[in-house]
């Protein structure tokens, strides 16, 4: 039987060894291929970043959009409201201007305006007197007052101080009606009326 020394050189593995510019050649080709790797994905990254920043613009111009179509809805379905509500202020504003007129133009007796009228009314001012209330009848040929007076001593001297007005100057007053105070008040409330005799307004 033959025996073999499987350790002798000739059935020792041969080893290769790498050439030190071979070693510099694979480092420099592995460092080149992270290079491109990186280029790459740095492409990619700029490239999602460039879309994302598109479809950004473009939904926040779609937002814009979108809020400009509701104020212009909105105005559309408010605009037929501003019209009718125009259209009542401007009924009401000609309601006031004709009765504006009818006040400033027609007589209170035979030559007084109701607005001369009314304005001499407002500049009687008695201590203790105030007027709470008037009513015009047959055109403003007649008036009847309304007040409250803390003494009954005091209507005179309002009737008094409106005969001395140009626009009741001449006319004539009467104590139509005077109220006792109650005990829920201090006031005594009268009325007064303007008086016709057969030859018209005094």
């Amino acid at each position: 039987m033959q025996q073999i020394n499987l350790y002798q050189d000739q059935f020792k593995p041969e080893k290769t060894t790498l050439a030190a510019n071979q070693i510099v050649l694979l480092a420099l080709l592995f460092i080149a291929m992270l290079i491109v790797f990186s280029i790459y994905s740095y492409q990619r990254v700029e490239a999602h970043k460039g879309a994302l920043a598109e479809q950004q613009q473009r939904y926040d111009q779609s937002q814009q959009q979108l809020t400009t179509l509701k104020q212009q809805l909105s105005q559309q379905d408010q605009r037929p409201l501003l019209e009718t509500e125009l259209v009542k202020l401007k009924q009401d504003l000609q309601e006031k201007q004709t009765v504006l007129d009818y006040l400033s133009n027609h007589t209170f007796g035979n030559q007084d305006g109701f607005s001369g009228t009314l304005t001499s009314l407002s500049k009687q001012r008695i201590d203790d007197v105030w007027l709470t209330g008037f009513s015009l009848m047959d055109g403003g040929q007649f008036i009847s007052l309304h007040g409250d007076a803390t003494q009954p001593s005091l209507i005179p001297v309002y009737i008094d101080s409106l005969a001395k007005s140009d626009h009741f100057r001449g006319k004539e007053f009467s104590v139509f009606h005077l109220e006792h105070p109650d005990d829920n008040t201090e006031f005594y409330n009268f009325r007064l009326n303007t008086q016709k005799d057969n030859t018209g307004i005094h």
